[in-house]
């Protein structure tokens, strides 16, 4: 009886040891399974950041490109309106250089 009682409690025991090894396995299993996920988040997080930091930089370029554009557009026009001043003094310079070979036609057919 006392020998049953023995292997009964060794059996015990082992199936409490086995019992134990299996919960500090499934333990490890989870604790990897929480790092694998962590880890997957704070890749995602990254991906993420990654994207965001590329648009803001790509809104910048196209904002910048933007300004470029609208200035290079305001010096042409500029431009244009200086050609256009320039001109409109060419005509009335010809206008008066005409007005006054007639004047002086004028004045020498009155001379005569």
């Amino acid at each position: 009886a006392q020998e049953k009682a023995r292997i009964q409690q060794e059996e015990e025991e082992a199936r409490r040891a086995e019992r134990n090894r299996i919960q500090e396995m499934e333990f490890k299993l989870k604790e990897k399974e929480r790092i694998l996920q962590e880890e997957q988040q704070a890749h995602e997080k990254a991906r993420i950041l990654r994207e965001e930091e590329d648009q803001a930089r790509q809104q910048t370029e196209r904002n910048r490109i933007q300004e470029m554009e609208f200035k290079l557009k305001e010096k042409e026009r500029i431009l244009r309106e200086k050609e256009e001043a320039h001109e409109r003094a060419r005509v009335l310079r010809e206008e008066e250089e005409a007005r006054l070979q007639i004047e002086r036609r004028i004045q020498e057919t009155e001379l005569r």
